[in-house]
């Protein structure tokens, strides 16, 4: 299986968390050295959603797709 989604995470908990296509710039040219963001990968966008709810719930924060990155 490939990974196609990425879902960014941020340390501090104090942004949004968002959903990427693993293909997204924000992704590709992330920083893999730093240490206040935490990307995670999934197969596909139910397992990235089921991800990403569950940090938005303990983290109690919101989530959405990135913009450009939504399906056309």
């Amino acid at each position: 299986m490939v990974y196609r989604f990425t879902i960014y995470h941020d340390i501090p908990k104090s942004h949004e968390i968002k959903i990427h296509r693993i293909d997204c710039s924000s992704y590709v040219n992330r920083d893999p050295g730093a240490v206040n963001s935490d990307w995670r990968t999934a197969y596909d966008f139910q397992t990235a959603l089921t991800i990403t709810k569950k940090l938005s719930e303990e983290d109690a924060v919101n989530y959405r797709m990135y913009k450009k990155c939504k399906p056309s």
